[in-house]
């Protein structure tokens, strides 16, 4: 069974990995933009998030790559 999730949601204040950066900014999410985990998925290694109208499947491990300022 899959466990509740935090919310998380805030502004993106940086991106580590930079390969992760490049492809995320080719889909319009970038620093300073809205992000919000919506949910996880079930064995916990993917996260969906949304950032303005984009909703994506990301790894968890790139989903940690993300610095957030809390809403």
């Amino acid at each position: 069974m899959a466990e509740a999730v935090a919310k998380v949601e805030g502004k993106i204040r940086s991106i580590r990995d930079k390969y992760l950066a490049r492809r995320l900014y080719e889909m319009g999410v970038l620093p300073g933009k809205n992000i919000q985990l919506v949910r996880q998925s079930p064995m916990g290694r993917c996260v969906y998030v949304k950032s303005g109208t984009t909703l994506m499947a990301l790894r968890k491990e790139e989903w940690e790559q993300i610095e957030i300022i809390p809403a």
